[in-house]
């Protein structure tokens, strides 16, 4: 099940969010798997790819929060076991979205 929601992401959902209609894209993915697999890919197709998960640190949760608010990255890749974050990436989000 998950290569076939990866494949469909990577061939369907993908295209569209990077066709250039979208300025900032959040995406959160639930399992640290995912996340791995996903920013591997952004990685190997050199997308604009800021990521926070459970493990970075907090300089680097600052730091991808801001280039994601910036515009300096295009997708924030974002692991839903986040939660002590979820507040601030939904604020960056909402402001975002606002402008």
């Amino acid at each position: 099940m998950a290569d076939k929601r990866f494949r469909h992401f990577v061939d369907h959902v993908l295209p569209d969010l990077n066709s250039g209609v979208h300025e900032n894209v959040l995406i959160v993915i639930p399992s640290y798997f995912d996340f791995v697999r996903l920013r591997n890919h952004f990685r190997r197709e050199k997308l604009s790819l800021a990521q926070i998960c459970e493990y970075t640190s907090t300089s680097n949760v600052s730091r991808a929060r801001s280039y994601f608010f910036h515009g300096q990255r295009k997708f924030l890749l974002y692991t839903e076991r986040c939660a002590k974050l979820c507040v601030s990436v939904s604020v960056c989000a909402w402001q975002l979205v606002r402008e």
